[in-house]
Order: structure tokens, then sequence, then C-alpha cells
């Protein structure tokens, strides 16, 4: 199995192999990368590459390529799957939080009203209809685009913004590097500090946090 890949690719890699196994009832070894790899050396070595071809046993060894994610080989499993998949305590009590709402933001922009003179305020988000009906106000454009392109142009009307008020992730993060001026951050939405917020407070960044509730 191939062992790069971040964690949901190792998931899908996992799910995929598990449930080959699972179906057939069969005891499929894994072999290590450097073994695997040995098929670019020695002529006699071949793999199945299921990879490649997505679903299907055949008589020689299995290997797995490109992290593959056969939902339809391991979506009939589900229920089977979900007993070994669940989080370890620690984990699942990290952030133990939610997305922040409509709440938080309505804050921020109150904050930027009484901070700055007569702001103008630049919606950007793939749910604009909801930003619509939670956000109207005679000084909230809702200038998002869509269809092809529209996360680059999108981002490049964000970086012409004075400041930014950010919900979560790094795209949010990425504008607000790029335009510069101050940062507005939701806190509170966890039982741990968002690890951007975290890395932009040690960087320096002009940062204000605004309780999500």
């Amino acid at each position: 199995m191939d062992p790069t890949g971040r964690l949901g690719n190792k998931l899908c890699q996992y799910s995929s192999f598990w449930a080959l196994q699972r179906r057939e009832w069969l005891q499929l070894p894994v072999l290590p990368e450097a073994c695997a790899r040995q098929q670019e050396n020695f002529l006699s070595i071949s793999y199945f590459h299921y990879g490649e071809s997505g679903t299907g046993l055949s008589d020689g060894p299995l290997l797995l390529l490109d992290h593959p994610c056969s939902l339809t080989e391991f979506h009939p499993y589900r229920r089977e799957l979900l007993q070994q998949l669940r989080w370890r305590p620690e984990v699942r009590s990290m952030y133990n939080g939610s997305l922040v709402g409509d709440v938080y933001l309505r804050r921020a922009l109150e904050l930027c009203r009484q901070r700055y003179h007569r702001p103008v305020f630049v919606v950007s988000s793939d749910d604009l209809a909801w930003c619509g009906r939670h956000l109207a106000a005679a000084d909230v454009v809702l200038a998002g685009s869509t269809g092809a392109g529209a996360a680059g142009r999108d981002m490049a009307l964000l970086a012409q913004c004075n400041h930014t008020v950010m919900t979560h992730g790094t795209y949010g993060f990425f504008a607000a590097f790029l335009a510069g001026g101050d940062v507005v951050v939701p806190v509170g939405f966890g039982t741990m500090e968002d690890y951007l917020t975290s890395m932009m407070r040690s960087t320096g960044f002009n940062l204000t946090t605004v309780p999500v509730e």
C-alpha cells in the first residue's frame, strides 16, 4: 500500500482494500512500498493495478496505486467500517466545536462599522443565497462569482480589500494574507484555538477576535 498522501487518501485506500477482503473473505497480504517497487527491477514480478482499473480482483498479487477511493466497493459495508473508524476520545474532543454562523458575522460587521468610516463589505462565498438571507444590509455587497475560475476571481477581489473578516479555512486566510490590514477572526467555536488563528497571531497579524455566540 502507498504510505503517502494525507488522512483522507489513507482512509480511502484502507476502506477500498478492506472491502475487497470483506467481499471475498480473503486474507490479502499488504506489501511494503519498497517490496512493491521491485516490479520496476524484475520482469517476473507483476501486480494487478487496482488504482488503474478501479474494481475487481485478479489471479495475481494486488497493488493499490494512487490512493484508490472505490465507493462502489466499500459503501455496501458502511456500517461495518463505521465500527472500525471510531474517533479516539482525545481526538474527538480536541476542538469539540462547530462552524461559525450568522451571529459571529453580524457581530464582526458591526465591529467594523464602529471602527472604520463608512465601510463597504464585499462578501464572497460558495453559498451567496445564505449570505443574502443573513447579512443583507445597505453596506453589504454580494460579489462572489460562479463558474470556471470563480475561486480565482473572488480571491483577486478580496485581495483588494483594506481589511478582512474571516470564518474558517485557508481560502479566507490567504485572502487576508494578500489584502493585509486588520483581520477579524472567530473565537469560541471550539475548545482549542484554530491553528490558522494561532499561526497569524504568532507571525504578527493585526488580529481582532469576535465571539461566535
